[in-house]
């Protein structure tokens, strides 16, 4: 009987050998142990081309975010991770960020009664770039913006327009000589100008 108890011991630790044996070896092709592809570098690239060299590789991609750069082509590939070079399983994602198609919209900001210097910070804040300025005479006001303008015309507050838009500016000085029909603010050219 006791002959009999240690066989059955051993054929069940054999078998049960026998299975995890069976399971790394599976676990090794499932997960594919060993093989690993080059991510190849797709910065730059359309989102088309982008795709054919992943599927190439037998890589997934998918796109995480959408950015603007002016200097990237609309739907191009700006940012990729894994990085290029990096070795990775057959069948990984690669996340990609891709160029926005057109610049991104932003509400034209409120700048009217508020201070010249308020006002330079919410065009920043904005994305939007400070144009011409041009100084009005008001003995009872100083540094106040009176009119926002967007290729020659007045804009008002909300309105849509592209980021990196060009805006000017009226701003109130009580100093005659600072407010002549049309100034052009440059500390460069005018070095007298009171940085406002």
């Amino acid at each position: 009987m006791r002959k009999k108890w240690g066989i059955n011991l051993l054929l069940g630790a054999g078998f049960i050998g026998v299975l995890v044996l069976l399971l790394f070896l599976w676990l090794s092709f499932y997960t594919r142990h060993g093989v690993q592809v080059e991510v190849p570098n797709i910065k730059g690239m359309t989102l088309e081309k982008a795709v054919a060299a992943l599927e190439e590789r037998d890589l997934r991609f998918e796109v995480s975010d959408t950015i603007y750069e002016e200097r990237l082509k609309p739907d191009a590939v700006a940012e990729q991770n894994p990085a290029a070079g990096s070795g990775v399983k057959p069948g990984r994602i690669i996340y990609l960020k891709v160029n926005a198609s057109g610049k991104p919209m932003v509400n034209m900001p409120n700048l009217v009664d508020k201070s010249f210097t308020l006002s330079k910070a919410l065009l920043k804040n904005y994305g939007l770039e400070l144009g011409e300025v041009t100084y009005k005479y008001n003995e009872y006001s100083h540094n106040l913006v009176i009119q926002q303008f967007y290729q020659g015309d007045s804009i008002q507050a909300n309105r849509r327009i592209e980021r990196g838009s060009v805006i000017d500016l009226w701003v109130t000085t009580n100093k005659k000589q600072y407010a002549p029909d049309s100034l052009l603010l440059d500390t460069a050219i005018n070095p007298i100008l009171p940085d406002l």
